[in-house]
Order: C-alpha cells, then sequence, then structure tokens
C-alpha cells in the first residue's frame, strides 16, 4: 500500500505475461477476472467504460461500439479473433442465461466496484509473482497502448503510433502518451552510467548547459527541457566523462 498523501504510477505488463495471466487465471476458475483483464488489455478502454461492457457488446461479430463516458466520444472497439474465443469461453464457463447483462458483475448481482478491482489486481500480482511494481486498473489500458506502440514502432510508424495513441487517449500531446506507456521513464534510466555523448545521440536529443556543474537535454519531441542532468566535475577536466540523472 502506498503512503498516505504519496503518488503511484502504475506499470503496464509485458504483454506476453498479460496473455499468460490472462490464461492462467481461466485455467484456476477465475473466469470473470481473466476476461476482464484480457478486456483490459485488447480494448483499452478506461476502467468505467469497461465495467459497463454487456455480453452482447463482447460477442458481438468482430466489433462493436461505444461512446465513453469521459470524453463522449465514439470509440469502434474490434475484437481480435483469438481473443473473442477466449471471451465465449468464459461465457459458457460462466453459464451466463441474459446476455444484456454487464460481463463484470459481483456475487450479489451488481457490477464489480473499481475499487474491488484493483484489490483483485494487488492479490494476483503477489499470487502469480507478476515482476510489475504497480498493478492497477490503469495497468490493462496501458498494456495495450504499449503493444501497439511496440508493434507499430517495429514496422517503423512508432512516432506516428503515439501520435494516433495520444487522440485516442485524449492526451493533449504525444509527449505525454510517451509518458504515459513508459518509454520515457525507460529512456532516463538509460541515461544512468552512460555518456552523455551517447545518451544524446541515443536519444536524439541535443546538449545544453545550465549551470557550472550541469548540463541538459532538449526533449524534442515535447518542446520541453528534461530535469537537470548534474556531471560531477573532476579536478583538471573540462568535461567530465560520466553523468547521473538527478531526479530532485
Amino acid at each position: 500500500m502506498s503512503a498516505k498523501h504519496s503518488y503511484t504510477t502504475a506499470d503496464y505488463i509485458p504483454w506476453d505475461t498479460a496473455m499468460t495471466l490472462v490464461r492462467r487465471l481461466y485455467r484456476d476458475g477465475n473466469y470473470r477476472l481473466s476476461l476482464l483483464v484480457g478486456c483490459g488489455c485488447f480494448f483499452g478502454l478506461r476502467i468505467g467504460d469497461l465495467l459497463a461492457l454487456s455480453w452482447e457488446q463482447v460477442l458481438a461479430d468482430g466489433k462493436f461500439v461505444l461512446n465513453e463516458k469521459k470524453t463522449g466520444k465514439r470509440r469502434e472497439i474490434r475484437i481480435n479473433p483469438g481473443f473473442q474465443a477466449h471471451i465465449r469461453d468464459c461465457h459458457e464457463a460462466l453459464k451466463v442465461q441474459d446476455d444484456s447483462q454487464p460481463c463484470f458483475l459481483n456475487r450479489y448481482g451488481g457490477v464489480i466496484s473499481v475499487q474491488r478491482v484493483n484489490r483483485a489486481l494487488k492479490e494476483i500480482r503477489v499470487r502469480y509473482q507478476l515482476k510489475v511494481n504497480n498493478l492497477s486498473t490503469h495497468s490493462l489500458r496501458k498494456t495495450w497502448a504499449r503493444k501497439i506502440y511496440e508493434n507499430e514502432n517495429a514496422a517503423g510508424r512508432g512516432e506516428l503510433a503515439l501520435l494516433k495513441l495520444s487522440e485516442i487517449m485524449n492526451h493533449s500531446t504525444p509527449a505525454i502518451t510517451r509518458r504515459y506507456i513508459g518509454l520515457r521513464r525507460e529512456e532516463l534510466d538509460f541515461l544512468d552510467d552512460v555518456k552523455l555523448e551517447e545518451a544524446a545521440a541515443a536519444l536524439g536529443l541535443p546538449i545544453y548547459p545550465t549551470e557550472a556543474d550541469g548540463f541538459a537535454l532538449w526533449d524534442a519531441i515535447s518542446g520541453d527541457a528534461l530535469p537537470e542532468v548534474k556531471i560531477p566535475r573532476r579536478e583538471g577536466l573540462e568535461k567530465t566523462e560520466y553523468y547521473q540523472y538527478n531526479q530532485n
């Protein structure tokens, strides 16, 4: 549990890990949670929209349409054929009698609360020993976005994917989407213990001086300066060879 008044960012689930989790939950008889995790990873919906899904929608032939609660935007959700087979398996295992009902009901017949879903995700993180630091409902949407980016980036369309994702996710800039799916943090983690020039070249970012003991990298995507990079000076050298990213 996070400390009071602290802010914890949810992490995405690596795709292979997420798909293994969906299968293991189903195998262990946790059909509804298996479906929830799968729908979150394949559809990329906010948790409010996810919990409102009905069986009629997810059993539709190939796609369904909804209006997002938060933005009012109309979205067409395409259903992966392989995942749709899993949806049918869950439908059969749960012995659903009324397809107009929401998919994610609790034992009392009401829709599962967001708080209950978050508790369940924390429990399965421990039970299945998932290597994800902070797992919550946000993780599912991030997993979907991260997978789209990885697929498109492998085909040389990474920046275009970020632009499209930022539109779908209602982010003001692709830079926000980049941070949302964990790319910026990974880039900054990579900066530890590497040469300044190599780091700048790897990220495609120019260097500019800030103070007598520091440099900063300019983020060409967002147009913002990243937090200052502190470089410990060595006596007798105009430049130091290594630096450490300072998060403070």
